[in-house]
């Protein structure tokens, strides 16, 4: 444990791996890979087009199911073993929650979210954050709430969804301009079609920014600790943070990446702040490592898409473990050094 004037450092640590869950995630890759060289077959088959296109209809639906079914049994266990490799200076997180249950949860709360449009988000969101918050332990002891409540997030993202659905209308149409007609009405509509991409981008970003906000809101009650761990943010610029990161994104065709990750995690990470009575006592902070940066998270997904996603385990593994390991948190331990600094 580190000391840093008042504060004291923690320092986060996992050892998380692919153990007990890498099985599920490559039979889902292997299945979704047989069904789309059994689908393309199809043609060879089938001669009437209403049929191949009914039955390419059918496959596709549960192909979507299975691989549904099956990535969530994955990462339902993924979930598991990471709290469960997870600890704070030592002092180990855990859960008892059992498999079927969370497996349950997330499957019906993801259909619910597709099924209704993206309206259930907000209760889908909440009841997964609070099924995994209230069955993790430290040290022993359930002593973790998740205080945000669906409805404070529900009227945004309805919002956003409509919005994204008419500007990728829109956007679509813009498209459609643009190729088929190279004359002057083609370049009136190209700056059109760059806006409308740009707003897309824009109104995205914003709806991921007020999700984090809202999903970092956690309340932690022991015999030690009465706090909260909250984001410290101003909503404008931190939209605007992220739009410029998913702008050089876009115009560096993904090679930036590496740097999006560090950057986007850094930002919320370092204005993530803990709370005594009101009183902010604490904070997290990343640290960059040395010898590692953006160029191995670039490797990470470059190696993922390569493999056609059967990589994908392994850089999770490798990103948790290169984000997790070097973050800590530094807060203050007892009343008087929390009297000193709500004094200072």
């Amino acid at each position: 444990m580190e000391t840093t004037n008042a504060y004291k450092a923690k320092k986060f640590s996992t050892n998380f791996s692919t153990d007990g869950w890498i099985g599920l995630y490559m039979l889902a890759m292997v299945i979704n890979l047989l069904a789309s060289i059994m689908r393309g077959g199809l043609s060879y088959f089938v001669t009437s087009g209403f049929s191949l296109g009914v039955m390419t209809a059918v496959s596709s639906i549960v192909q979507a199911f299975l691989m549904l079914f099956l990535m969530v049994a994955a990462y339902s266990k993924a979930i598991l073993v990471f709290i469960n490799t997870f600890s704070l200076d030592g002092k180990k997180f855990s859960t008892n929650l059992e498999y079927n249950s969370l497996f349950s949860v997330i499957f019906a709360n993801i259909l619910l979210s597709i099924l209704s449009i993206g309206i259930y988000l907000p209760w889908g969101y909440k009841a997964i954050i609070d099924k995994i918050v209230e069955n993790t332990e430290y040290e022993g002891n359930k002593c973790f709430k998740f205080s945000s409540y669906a409805s404070q997030l529900f009227s945004f993202i309805v919002i956003s969804i409509v919005i994204m659905f008419v500007l990728a209308f829109v956007l679509v149409l813009s498209v459609v301009v643009v190729v088929n007609y190279r004359g002057v009405i083609g370049a009136m509509f190209f700056p059109i079609m760059i806006v409308l991409l740009i707003s897309f981008v824009a109104v995205a970003c914003a709806m991921q920014v007020f999700i984090i906000n809202w999903a970092v809101n956690l309340k932690m009650t022991s015999e030690s600790k009465n706090t909260t761990y909250s984001l410290n943010i101003n909503i404008a610029s931190a939209i605007l943070f992220y739009i410029g990161q998913t702008m050089l994104l876009v115009i560096t065709f993904g090679l930036y990446i590496g740097a999006y990750m560090i950057n986007i995690y850094d930002y919320f990470v370092s204005r993530t702040v803990e709370k005594t009575d009101g009183n902010i006592t604490g904070n997290l902070r990343f640290v960059k490592p040395i010898g590692k940066g953006a160029g191995f998270l670039l490797g990470q997904v470059i190696l993922s898409g390569l493999t056609m996603g059967f990589y994908s385990p392994f850089a999770l593994v490798e990103y948790s473990k290169f984000f997790i390991n070097n973050t800590y948190l530094d807060s203050i331990e007892t009343e008087q050094d929390i009297e000193s600094v709500v004094n200072a």
